[in-house]
């Protein structure tokens, strides 16, 4: 009587031949390798130094007051009142005042107080205090009254302990002022005083 023949081995795909598929042990190890690889990546990436010209970039942002990027340069043209010996450098704090009115309200006062507090931490700051008006109820007497503005708030700072040589007071009367005459809103943004650096 002939004996059957053993069934052949199963290499082909799907088998369950040793050979051909890998083992679940296997597949296990491989996923734990990945899942610890990942995480050394990104530690890789967010620990690579600045380069040089990173850091000189923000080393020099932190020079200043503020960012290049948030700096208004001054832009005014003509003389102010009166003439200033050196032009401005950029704009740090603008205060606002009632129509007609050279008194700091509480916010106004509020800025004031940093501002002395920043210039007595940094004794190199000196600044331009720009007092200016409206185009409506206030240009009639708009060189007068923003140079009285300039003065309350420069005023505010030397109480507070800056010294007087360390700032500087101008106006620009109503010249620039943009809002519509007859629109109260519009004319609020115009009576204000500026705070411009000078040298820091």
């Amino acid at each position: 009587m002939t004996r059957p023949l053993p069934p052949a081995p199963r290499g082909a795909a799907g088998s369950r031949h040793p050979a051909a598929a890998p083992s679940r042990i296997g597949l296990a190890l491989l996923a734990a390798a990945v899942l610890l690889a990942a995480p050394l990546a990104c530690a890789r990436k967010a620990g690579t130094p600045a380069s040089p010209r990173s850091r000189a970039a923000q080393d020099y942002d932190s020079s200043f007051l503020l960012p290049r990027a948030q700096q208004v340069r001054w832009a005014y043209e003509g003389d102010t009142n009166p003439a200033l010996a050196k032009k401005p450098s950029y704009l740090w704090k603008t205060i606002g005042f009632a129509a007609g009115s050279t008194t700091l309200d509480r916010e106004a006062m509020s800025v004031e107080q940093d501002i002395a507090k920043v210039m007595q931490e940094r004794p190199r700051i000196r600044v331009l205090f720009l007092g200016l008006t409206d185009q409506g109820t206030e240009k009639l007497n708009d060189m007068n009254l923003g140079l009285q503005r300039a003065s309350a708030a420069r005023d505010f700072v030397i109480k507070a302990g800056v010294a007087r040589d360390r700032t500087e007071m101008a106006t620009l009367g109503s010249r620039y002022a943009g809002g519509d005459p007859s629109d109260p809103v519009a004319q609020e943004k115009d009576r204000r005083v500026e705070i411009w650096l000078i040298e820091e």
